[in-house]
């Protein structure tokens, strides 16, 4: 059977059309790569389109909000519930007032509020030994609202980066500097990050109320202090940063003026802005000499004489008795501070954060309003053991905003504070930042001063994230900085590689000799197919190397480096891998394969052409086909 006359053509056609389909079409166009073709441990994520706008995001030009209004407790708890609830897989909301362990009973605020705890991280574990984490409180002082607003500005960020994580290249405007989608849903892969924005709703919620009457600010939570059932600004209240168990009640003498104002650095008395609450009263460790009798005279003051609270929070065994810190005279006397405390406590896997190490990093606390940062001690302006560490990391975080940086007890001598109870009790490197500046508003700033004061604080609290993992190693080897030893990797892609030809990945990598063992790992993808992994040898001093098999040409290749070190830190080359990638185009034929390009196509056709011609003319010539009939 002879060929129709138009059969040549057919089949060109073909060939041409099918010579462009990409030569792993079957990989690269699939969505997303199936979670049993990843490279161990990596993420499954979708192609990145280059058009996504970040929602929210501003134009750049550091302009505010329209209609800006500060939260309430209310609409707070009703964004909380709706971020929980629109994003279920990187917001995780907990009522940590329910979590308290205390013989007070507490399961809520004194007026019946929830301090909430919302928690930014992929990973589904509540405490992932895998994760760095850190801790942000918000606003234990009423008045202080933009410590809440911070907060919350964090999780925006966050939680906007990581819905726009398509895109790689969009930007999130922070204060004037960029933050790429790819850096901050990093952190929501890599990081437990935990925000507590009210941690004194009812105090908030009472400034608030005096606020819009022109009535004053209110400092304090709202506990009843003399069990009267009505509330008096003059006697209630208790200042929960004064009601931390290390060093309760040491600073109780002295003032200290402040713009005018003269205040008590801590106080016994129950009308003081600074009351730390009342006293334990309770034999904790069972040894009282008379059961059940209260402690008239606290243990700091003079020696005990009954066994109760004969062993406040010191780190000293006051008692003789072998156990430490095992009677507190005070502190944890509210919910609120238990339910910061019960948050700690549920983070801290192996139970022994009291003998100086924790799950938890780097904690934040958030007030206002005198421009700064600070960091431990507040008690004495003696210097703690890891002072040049959180000095370091300290002033990283005031040049965010410009602020300055010193030990808490620079400002004023303080006791039974945050700072203090995370450092000496809990085993974190624990910050303070007083957000913004009398100038700018002090407590109560306008609406439109919110982003100018929070943004390049959200700036110092992403960084925390970032170095919470190499910050806990520091700490435990008690290092003066961050600068430990951490392998740093350096490569240069090319821009095109050469098709059907492997590709070599060459790497220098400094402070190599911390490398874990099969320590560098090299990790490809063509297109958006899936990831696969290829070791990386050495190949010198601090000199690695992997290989990449050969890809075809017209694709694309997207690979990074990933390091695993004996300090038991992750990191990765580019940092924000695999938001961040090494790229090259793979250019030409692959050697060795039948493919055809366009030229190929085009030199088909034109044989095919030129034997129909001659064909076409044997036949009009009369001349018979040699080949045998059909």
């Amino acid at each position: 059977m002879s060929l129709r006359p138009f059969s040549p053509f057919i089949i060109a056609g073909i060939l041409l059309v099918t010579s462009f389909a990409p030569a792993s079409a079957d990989r690269d166009s699939a969505p997303f790569p199936l979670k049993s073709e990843m490279a161990p441990n990596e993420p499954d994520r979708q192609p990145i389109p280059q058009d996504a706008v970040v929602p929210g995001a501003d134009a750049g030009n550091g302009a505010q909000e329209e209609n800006k209004t500060f939260y309430t407790y209310e609409t707070l708890t009703e964004k909380l519930k709706k971020l929980a609830d629109e994003h279920p897989g990187i917001v995780q909301l907990y009522d940590v007032t329910s979590w308290i362990e205390s013989r007070y009973g507490y399961r809520q605020t004194w007026e019946g509020r929830t301090v909430w705890a919302v928690r930014v991280s992929s990973s589904p574990k509540f405490n992932d030994p895998g994760r760095p984490k850190i801790i942000v409180e918000c606003s234990h002082h009423a008045r202080e609202w933009m410590g809440f607003e911070t907060g919350m500005a964090l999780v925006d960020a966050l939680v906007d980066s990581y819905k726009a994580k398509k895109d790689i290249n969009c930007t999130i405007n922070i204060s004037g500097a960029d933050w790429s989608a790819a850096r901050l849903s990093w952190l929501v892969d890599n990081r437990d990050i935990w925000v507590i924005p009210m941690v004194n709703p009812d105090g908030i919620t009472l400034d608030q109320k005096m606020f819009a009457e022109g009535s004053g600010s209110w400092r304090k939570n709202v506990r009843d202090n003399n069990n009267n059932g009505v509330f008096d600004p003059d006697y209630d209240g208790v200042d929960i940063n004064r009601n931390y168990p290390w060093m309760w009640c040491h600073n109780t003498k002295g003032m200290v003026t402040i713009n005018g104002v003269s205040y008590t650095q801590d106080s016994s008395f129950p009308g003081s802005s600074q009351y730390h609450g009342p006293q334990d009263n309770y034999d904790d460790d069972g040894d009282a000499v008379i059961s059940g009798a209260p402690d008239w005279w606290i243990q700091r003051f003079g020696p005990d004489w009954n066994g109760v609270d004969e062993d406040p929070s010191d780190g000293i065994d006051n008692d003789g008795d072998g156990k430490v810190d095992e009677d507190w005279d005070g502190g944890l006397s509210e919910p609120e501070t238990c339910a910061v405390n019960a948050l700690f406590d549920a983070l801290d896997s192996d139970g022994e954060h009291m003998n100086g190490i924790s799950d938890v990093s780097i904690s934040v606390s958030l007030h206002a309003y005198t421009g700064c940062v600070m960091w431990p001690w507040g008690y004495t302006s003696e210097p703690a053991p890891h002072a040049a560490l959180m000095e370091g990391i300290g002033k990283k975080m005031a040049a965010y905003a410009s602020y300055d940086a010193y030990q808490s007890a620079g400002m004023y001598l303080t006791s039974g504070d945050t700072s203090d109870w995370f450092y000496a009790a809990k085993g974190t490197l624990p910050f303070v930042i007083e957000l913004g500046t009398g100038d700018q508003g002090g407590f109560h700033p306008k609406p439109e001063m919110m982003d100018n004061i929070s943004m390049p604080n959200v700036q110092a609290l992403l960084y925390c994230a970032e170095v919470a993992d190499v910050a806990k190693v520091a700490f435990e080897q008690k290092a003066t900085s961050l600068d430990i030893g951490i392998p740093v990797i350096t490569h240069t892609p090319k821009k095109e590689i050469p098709a059907g030809q492997e590709y070599r990945v060459d790497a220098k990598v400094e402070n190599a000799t911390n490398l874990a063992k099969n320590g560098l790992t090299l990790i490809y993808r063509s297109g958006t197919g899936s990831w696969s992994t290829a070791g990386m040898g050495k190949t010198g001093e601090g000199k690695y190397s992997g290989v990449i098999p050969g890809q075809s040409g017209g694709s694309r290749l997207e690979y990074y480096i990933r390091s695993r070190d004996i300090f038991n830190t992750t990191h990765f080359s580019p940092p924000y891998a695999p938001y961040d990638v090494f790229s090259s185009k793979v250019t030409g034929l692959a050697g060795g394969t039948l493919m055809w390009g366009g030229l190929g196509a085009a030199v088909l056709i034109a044989g095919l052409a030129l034997v129909w011609k001659v064909r076409r003319q044997r036949l009009a010539r009369n001349v018979p086909d040699e080949r045998p009939p059909a």
